[in-house]
């Protein structure tokens, strides 16, 4: 592999900047791709705002709801992005990519990001209003509430990264659909996107924080649900150090696969 080319880190800087305009410009065009999410989020808080206002125990009715409403926004703002983007790569976006100046992970990733960050946009006053409609103690703190949207954009971006990462597969493997069932059922067991985590048997938790999946998903709720304690600290610093982990598997990833189509060994 050869050595970075200089100004390489602002050309990546400058490619992640393009491609999550042309994502959201993408999402602006299609307004299919925010609506649907739109509805269907309102329609899940519907659904389980009788179910999780019930069920107080130790945690507190509102505050299950409270991340519920937190963790949707996550799942709903990175829905179908990586089935999107396999179809893209099986129309040969990965060899366009290839073509182009710019760096290969920003041009695939970024407009996922993208598309994530106008869907957040949306869904997340959306839902926090839906949720506090629905279970008036089910209000958020406003400190916490601005880090959690930090947390979120991150916790998206992670989450583009995973998806990216899924999407690949297709070109590896020719299909993506086995990656994406194994990662979203251990999404929903490890994500605390229905219970939040410190619901969880102590084991189960403990493992838990071992995966992925808690930055993309439960990071932001601790600190809007929560607000900013130690636990709230210990989770961004989770959701730090996978986004870093992640960064560097993706790149991994990109750089294998091009070297393999380079080869002549994928298609």
């Amino acid at each position: 592999m050869n050595p970075p080319a200089p100004g390489s880190f602002s050309m990546a800087l400058s490619a992640w900047r393009r491609g999550i305009l042309v994502g959201a410009q993408r999402g602006m065009a299609q307004p299919a791709l925010v609506c649907v999410p739109a509805a269907l989020i309102v329609l899940m808080l519907l659904c389980y705002a009788p179910l999780l206002s019930h069920a107080a125990g130790p945690i507190g009715g509102g505050a299950i709801l409270r991340n519920f409403a937190v963790a949707e926004i996550a799942v709903f703002s990175l829905l179908q992005l990586d089935t999107a983007l396999a179809v893209d790569l099986r129309r040969g976006a990965f060899e366009r990519a290839m073509l182009a100046p710019a760096p290969l992970l920003p041009s695939l990733a970024a407009p996922i990001f993208g598309v994530a960050l106008l869907r957040a946009a949306v869904l997340a006053p959306l839902s926090t209003a839906t949720a506090f409609a629905l279970v008036p103690d089910a209000s958020f703190g406003i400190l916490g509430s601005a880090v959690a949207a930090l947390s979120l954009a991150a916790g998206l971006f992670l989450g583009s990264l995973v998806s990216t990462g899924i999407a690949l597969t297709t070109i590896l493997w020719g299909n993506e659909r086995p990656t994406r069932f194994l990662v979203w059922k251990a999404t929903f067991l490890f994500g605390g996107l229905l219970l939040p985590l410190r619901g969880y048997p102590d084991l189960l938790e403990a493992a838990s924080w071992w995966t992925p999946f808690p930055a993309v998903f439960s990071a932001a709720a601790e600190c809007a649900v929560w607000g900013l304690t130690a636990r709230a600290a210990w989770a961004l610093a989770h959701q730090t150090a996978w986004t870093l982990a992640a960064l560097a598997a993706c790149g991994w990833l990109v750089g294998h696969v091009e070297a393999r189509v380079r080869a002549g060994r994928i298609r």
